[in-house]
């Protein structure tokens, strides 16, 4: 909240007169007969406003900074001011003690202020270090585990109530070797598109069936693919197969010649040529409806 410019100048002026030892005192140096005016302006009960022409002469004569009346917290500069070897003497002060040793208090409270504030943001910054390394810790402990035994943790993806019912939902893919054809040109159903495929323009769902990849995957469930991201070993794909034939299989390696696929149930290997994908993508999650 903005202070009145009055207020400001009826503060700063207070400054002066306490550095100057009084009222009194800073008339003489501001060549006013007595300090009653002032009082008029600065006292316990001021009956005068301190204007433009006023703020602007105190400035002049005590060769202050031009601007130093209307300037809210002007402590440090005016500090600066009164210590100044470049004063003329008759202006020159004798830093007052009480105002000098309250500035050291107040810089000394400002500074645990910032010390405390700091230390708290530091806490903050460890606490949420520490709850990411364990949660990271958790996390590989499990996918570890479940790696170990053929599976990846499944992610299942709740459909978005408000989304757009604009996902392609495609006919069956199968779990064993061979395939099934699939008619990319004529999708089975459209569904609403979770929030994690927004923007992902060739995303798709594709069902499921057969039962050669239980338990990770059952017959008649809908698998998402999202073509933007990586597929790496240990991944759950769809594999495009020539004729528009697919199957859905873990990729366990891949390399120039071709790529090993390996299915759950029952637990068997098979390497397909290069030659024989047309195209490898990721699931990315499976949904409820």
């Amino acid at each position: 909240m903005s202070i009145a410019i009055t207020d400001v100048r009826r503060d700063n002026l207070r400054k002066l007169i306490d550095a100057m030892g009084g009222a009194t005192a800073l008339a003489l140096k501001l060549k006013y007969a007595n300090g009653t005016y002032l009082s008029q302006l600065a006292g316990p009960n001021p009956t005068r406003t301190i204007g433009e022409k006023v703020a602007r002469n105190i400035e002049e004569t005590l060769k202050l900074p031009s601007g130093w009346m209307d300037t809210q917290n002007a402590d440090l500069a005016f500090r600066a001011w009164a210590t100044s070897p470049h004063l003329p003497a008759s202006l020159r002060v004798v830093p007052n003690q009480k105002l000098l040793a309250q500035g050291k208090a107040e810089a000394a409270e400002r500074q645990e202020a910032e010390r405390h504030v700091q230390q708290t943001l530091d806490d903050i910054d460890r606490v949420i270090s520490e709850a990411n390394q364990v949660s990271g810790a958790a996390e590989q402990t499990l996918q570890d585990a479940v790696r170990n035994l053929g599976f990846k943790v499944v992610r299942t993806v709740a459909l978005n109530e408000d989304g757009p019912r604009d996902l392609p939902v495609f006919g069956q893919v199968q779990g064993g070797f061979d395939g099934v054809e699939v008619d990319y040109q004529n999708p089975v159903e459209y569904i609403q598109r979770p929030p994690s495929l927004f923007g992902a323009k060739k995303a798709c769902g594709v069902y499921v069936t057969g039962d050669s990849m239980e338990p990770r995957y059952y017959a008649g469930e809908i698998v998402l693919v999202d073509p933007r991201k990586p597929v790496r070993s240990g991944d759950f794909v769809v594999v495009e197969l020539p004729d528009h034939r697919a199957i859905v299989k873990r990729l366990v390696r891949r390399n120039d010649n071709g790529a090993l696929l390996c299915q759950l149930n029952p637990r068997e290997e098979q390497h397909v040529p290069r030659s024989g994908i047309v195209g490898l993508y990721r699931i990315v999650g499976t949904v409820t409806e």
